[in-house]
């Protein structure tokens, strides 16, 4: 039976030094990158300098996104080779580089809901922040109860994708829509999908199927949490890829050129 917040075995902890740490440390670091983006990218950039205001916000916002994924995707592999527990379906296990992960991936989230207000809505407005409410009340719950860090971990997995998603925007700008480079970033966002997305979701069975009655004995907050963000990805992850998939099948085996009636 689900309690609210804690039973005998799991309750809220607070998380070491380090998670704070690391919190504070990356918060700071990606509100002073706002402030470096702009005359780094009006000088390397011709495109950038061509931009209105609202454009360069989304751009900026862009390589901040990269920024964040690349490193989350990394950190995430780095400890899905190196803790067998986490390759077990341990939903209990949760080292401190895993709370640090969590504490990176928190400040990012932070930070960019306040740039989404800011710049309400250009930078996705109601939806972006739904996203970003759902992840960081997850990113949360694992530094509080200091369980189910498998579902961040391999969550970020999913971040392979954000990368190639975020090129097909700079490609677009730059005057690139029709070049072979686009096409082929888009088949990277077509596989990286299916193997990442819809394969995080495929995983999420086999861990409910492994650790059902032990997810349910936790928290609700936690435990139910789980469920329903589980649950919301899925759905999402199907969606998405059944619209990326006829995007595919329209670039691909549709006429180049259609002839006109004049």
């Amino acid at each position: 039976m689900w309690t609210l917040v804690g039973n005998e075995n799991t309750s809220i902890t607070v998380p070491p030094t380090s998670f704070f740490a690391v919190l504070s440390a990356s918060t700071v670091g990606f509100i002073a990158l706002q402030y470096l983006l702009d005359p780094i990218c009006s000088r390397l950039f011709k495109t950038y300098r061509s931009l209105n205001r609202g454009e360069k916000n989304e751009w900026n916002n862009k390589i901040f996104s990269n920024i964040h994924a690349i490193m989350l995707f990394l950190w995430g592999v780095f400890l899905l080779k190196t803790r067998d527990e986490y390759n077990n379906f341990d939903v209990y296990y949760c080292d401190e580089s895993t709370l640090m992960m969590n504490a990176f991936s928190l400040a990012y989230f932070l930070v960019d809901t306040f740039l989404v207000i800011k710049h309400f809505p250009a930078l996705g407005g109601t939806s972006m922040l739904f996203h970003h409410g759902f992840i960081t009340c997850a990113a949360l719950s694992v530094g509080l109860w200091h369980h189910l860090a498998i579902f961040s971990v391999t969550a970020s997995m999913t971040e392979f994708t954000t990368f190639f998603i975020n090129q097909r925007w700079f490609l677009d700008k730059t005057g690139q829509r029709t070049s072979l480079l686009y096409t082929l970033n888009g088949l990277m966002i077509w596989a990286g999908w299916l193997v990442c997305r819809i394969g995080f979701s495929v995983y999420l069975v086999a861990l409910f199927y492994h650790k059902w009655d032990v997810i349910l004995s936790m928290p609700l907050l936690l435990g139910g949490q789980f469920v329903v963000q589980s649950l919301n990805l899925s759905y999402l992850n199907i969606y998405w890829f059944i619209k990326i998939t006829k995007g595919v099948m329209k670039v691909l085996f549709e006429p180049k050129n259609k002839s006109k009636t004049h």
